[in-house]
């Protein structure tokens, strides 16, 4: 038995350290604005955490927004694109789109500060501190339904349900283009044309937390403890009775 409890141990100590910083955080862009007043499903933001939590590699934070196959980033009339505000007031040392299609969006928070702005997508209250516009303007030449950025503070910077705190209640309003298909002048992809049944704008619901996968092989370590522990006592029982 007490082999037993040496595997176990052992097995806890793998599940350990496979446990990451944090649970990835998810919003769904639920809330319809201006033209899109009907709430629905327009797609999600998945916040991740990266980093050892060490001073070459300290934490750091990737959001991932992704439309449904018939939205489209856009920046139109006073809108920002995309606006979030982060809680605690981290002092930010980079906003970084990392996605294939960087060249298309600007971070409008400029370097090195990256200071707080003041921005927003009406309807939705703001001011909110951070922005990330797509680069054209109009639906017109908008192709983009996926954005991937990194957010990087002095100190490192920890994912958490409460890191990106609201604004009149939303954590994340974006501007989009909906319902839109996208074609191509001459077969051309440099000159794509896109026709979109409205523009207006979107946000984030309440977020939820994604269960880890080390916390999964926890919970299994923990059964088998469990487990572990009622055999033994079960057996004793049995000494005892003969």
């Amino acid at each position: 038995m007490k082999r037993f409890w040496l595997i176990l141990a052992a097995f806890l100590g793998l599940a350990a350290t496979a446990v990451p910083a944090s649970a990835d955080i998810v919003y769904t862009l639920s809330q319809g604005g201006t033209l899109l007043s009907t709430p629905g499903n327009y797609g999600t933001v998945t916040a991740t955490q990266l980093g050892a939590g060490t001073a070459l590699d300290p934490y750091h934070v990737q959001v991932k927004i992704d439309l449904l196959s018939t939205e489209r980033f856009v920046t139109t009339g006073g809108h920002d694109g995309i606006i979030f505000n982060l809680n605690g007031s981290p002092t930010v040392q980079s906003i970084l789109v990392t996605s294939s299609n960087a060249s298309k969006f600007t971070v409008k928070n400029t370097a090195p500060t990256y200071a707080t702005g003041s921005y927003a997508d009406s309807p939705f209250l703001g001011p909110f501190e951070y922005a990330i516009a797509w680069n054209d303007n109009g639906a017109g030449t908008a192709t983009e339904t996926s954005i991937t950025f990194d957010i990087k503070a002095v100190g490192g910077l920890v994912l958490s349900p409460t890191l990106f705190s609201t604004s009149g209640g939303v954590a994340f309003a974006i501007d989009i283009g909906t319902g839109c298909s996208t074609t191509y002048k001459d077969g051309n992809p440099n000159k794509p044309k896109t026709d979109c049944a409205a523009t207006g704008a979107i946000a984030s619901g309440p977020p939820t937390q994604v269960p880890e996968p080390g916390t999964v092989t926890m919970s299994i370590a923990g059964l088998m403890g469990l487990a572990g522990f009622a055999l033994i006592q079960r057996r004793r029982k049995l000494v005892r009775a003969v």
